[in-house]
């Protein structure tokens, strides 16, 4: 945090940049002045500042702000917002049933599971699908917070699955792609004419 000016500001409030663990945020703030930091978070509300260097609990797009003080008299505020800018990992996509057949063929119908990347800041939050090809299924984001998916492939022929992970930043990942070959009657017939 910097650019504070005015009251007892001697110099400027720092933050350190911030550290991701389990979806939320953290930043420690300090000063060369001497004087003691207050912050607040999304908001400041003159009867709700909290003395310390340490801002924990933090989530993207919060916003700290901080003020110097010497107990008796105040300075005026900086802020810094609490960003998530990196993408997540692709996500996976397995098979959980269906029958296998011959030369890379499932004989019956194969559910397939997606399960989002990881993500070390944010958090992972949704999958977002569709698949083309002998099947089809339009793009498909599951509810906030959903970050498995199951779809069934039922139709015959080679259906092509795209899959993204989205964190709670609204980042996507890289797409992850995973061909479903699927024949009921399975009868794969090779021919050769002497």
């Amino acid at each position: 945090i910097g650019g504070a000016t005015g009251g007892l500001i001697e110099g400027n409030i720092v933050a350190t940049s911030p550290v991701w663990s389990n979806g939320e945020a953290s930043i420690t703030l300090s000063t060369s002045t001497g004087l003691t930091i207050q912050y607040q978070v999304n908001g400041i509300d003159d009867g709700n500042w909290t003395t310390g260097t340490n801002v924990t609990g933090l989530n993207h797009n919060d916003t700290v702000y901080a003020r110097l003080t010497d107990g008796t008299n105040y300075g005026d505020e900086a802020s810094v917002s609490i960003t998530d800018g990196t993408a997540p990992s692709a996500p996976t996509i397995s098979i959980s049933s269906g029958t296998s057949g011959n030369n890379s063929y499932y004989k019956s119908n194969v559910t397939v599971t997606i399960t989002a990347g990881s993500d070390g800041q944010s958090g992972a939050n949704q999958v977002r699908y569709s698949v083309s090809g002998a099947q089809t299924i339009g793009e498909t984001t599951t509810a906030s917070g959903t970050t498995t998916a199951n779809i069934t492939i039922t139709a015959d022929g080679p259906s092509t699955i795209t899959a993204y992970t989205i964190d709670k930043a609204g980042n996507i990942s890289d797409a992850k792609t995973q061909v479903v070959n699927k024949d009921r009657c399975n009868a794969k017939i090779s021919f050769s004419f002497l």
